[in-house]
């Protein structure tokens, strides 16, 4: 088997792990309740954890007791963790899986706006747009006038 097959394999894994577990997060939130709740807190983690790139060498380490790892993970997020989220992050650190949160992270989003219907839709413009021209936007693409559009 040559290199590139064996990392296509890994990726091939990582991308089936995450969504499993991604999956099992989202079935888990929807019966609480929470699923919109958990989807915010995988966003807010997701652009924590991508800031801060020390977190993915820091959750390899060894070294660090589960109980560490999931204080850092707790902190990474930013904001209140909430009980399904602690729930999430302590099943992954008991089963090894610490080192895919955030293709989980990225696949529980992707999991919700599918189930949910939530379209993504990225403009790029030179100059702040006018409310009239986002109204167009949505009349074209079909989004009902009580949709938002999220500046960035």
């Amino acid at each position: 088997m040559s290199w590139n097959q064996l990392r296509n394999c890994n990726d091939m894994d990582e991308g089936l792990i995450a969504r499993r577990y991604a999956l099992a997060m989202l079935k888990v939130a929807q019966k609480y309740n929470a699923a919109e709740e958990v989807y915010q807190k995988m966003k807010t983690f997701e652009q924590n954890y991508i800031s801060h790139p020390d977190l993915h060498k820091a959750l390899l380490n060894p070294i660090l007791s589960p109980r560490d790892k999931e204080q850092l993970l707790t902190i990474a997020i930013g904001i209140e963790p909430g009980t399904l989220y602690l729930r999430g992050i302590r099943l992954l650190i008991k089963n090894h899986r610490e080192m895919y949160i955030r293709s989980i992270c990225l696949m529980y989003q992707k999991l919700y706006r599918k189930v949910y219907q939530i379209g993504r839709i990225k403009i790029i413009t030179a100059v702040a747009l006018k409310q009239e021209t986002l109204g167009r936007i949505k009349k074209r693409t079909g989004l009902p006038d009580r949709s938002n559009l999220s500046k960035r």
